[in-house]
Parts: structure tokens; C-alpha cells; sequence
């Protein structure tokens, strides 16, 4: 077998450092956001979680309330 083939080798125009950067604060690694992009992503996923919550409260809430809407279906819907 070659032994060209088993050496590892970095690609051209690949600056390694960058790949196996162990810093704290993720200066050079490409998979840490910044905080501004982190704080967005943050505020997006709360704000839809808020949004979920409250509109399955409503559909609880409606069909408790109105006794036309106690079917089996509906009953369905709401089982969690």
C-alpha cells in the first residue's frame, strides 16, 4: 500500500489552526456564533415557544369551557 495515501495532509487553502482551535471564547472556530447571533436565536425560540404554550391553552381552554366542544375528537386533541 502507498504511504502517500496514509499521511494526513491538510488541504490546500485550509488553515488547520482554525479547525482545532480550543479557546474559550471560540476565537476561530467556525461553529460558535457571536453573542448578537446568539441572543437573536435565543429570543426567536422563546418567543416560539411562548406562542405554542399559549395557543395550546386555548384549545385546553376551549374545550373545557364550551360543552359543545366535548367530543371525542376534541378529547383527543388535548390528551397530551
Amino acid at each position: 500500500m502507498d504511504d502517500d495515501l496514509l499521511t494526513a495532509r491538510p488541504e490546500a487553502g485550509v488553515d488547520s489552526s482554525t479547525c482545532n482551535s480550543t479557546a474559550a471564547d471560540g476565537a476561530g472556530n467556525p461553529y460558535v456564533l457571536s453573542w448578537p447571533v446568539q441572543l437573536a436565536y435565543a429570543v426567536a425560540f422563546v418567543t416560539m415557544v411562548v406562542v405554542a404554550v399559549g395557543g395550546n391553552a386555548v384549545v385546553v381552554w376551549i374545550v373545557v369551557a364550551h360543552r359543545r366542544m366535548r367530543s371525542v375528537t376534541n378529547y383527543f386533541l388535548v390528551n397530551p
